[in-house]
């Protein structure tokens, strides 16, 4: 009894290694053709955002620690739908769906990972009939400065 357990422990452990992460993906797709990637450093961000007027989109931009985008524009169909396929299987583990929107051909699911006061991590997938993009975003960023963002860009 106790090595059927041990075998089902070891069965349960090594299958959460199956799935891929999202950076497995940025890996796999960065150096295809008609694909852009770009790998941002905070200090890049810091930078690009030090000229900004809006002095909230300065202050999150403090809190970002790296972002990457994948943006597959241009592609051929099999190499959208192979990263869509890729997306699907990912093992998104302690990330949550925050949002998903499916609208007239664009599809677009976003998750984070963190705490109810910090988000560690934000996953934007967006696919329509000609463009795909992935961006990941890391830091230690308050939601209620991503709130504050939105609203001063939705008035």
């Amino acid at each position: 009894m106790k090595v059927f357990i041990i075998a089902i422990a070891l069965l349960a452990t090594s299958m959460t290694g199956w799935g891929q992460t999202i950076d497995d993906v940025f890996n796999r797709f960065q150096n295809q053709e008609n694909v852009t990637f770009l790998n941002l450093s905070k200090d890049m961000i810091r930078l690009g955002m030090s000229s900004s007027d809006d002095p909230e989109l300065v202050k999150l931009s403090e809190q970002i620690d790296g972002m990457k985008v994948l943006a597959l524009e241009n592609s051929s169909p099999s190499l959208k739908k192979e990263l869509r396929e890729a997306f699907g299987k990912l093992n998104f583990g302690e990330y949550q769906e925050v949002i998903k929107v499916n609208s007239e051909g664009e599809k677009v699911k976003i998750l984070t990972k963190g705490t109810e006061n910090e988000v560690n991590s934000l996953i934007i997938f967006v696919l329509d009939d000609e463009d795909c993009t992935l961006v990941k975003i890391d830091g230690h960023v308050n939601p209620k400065e991503i709130d504050k963002i939105v609203e001063s860009q939705t008035k």
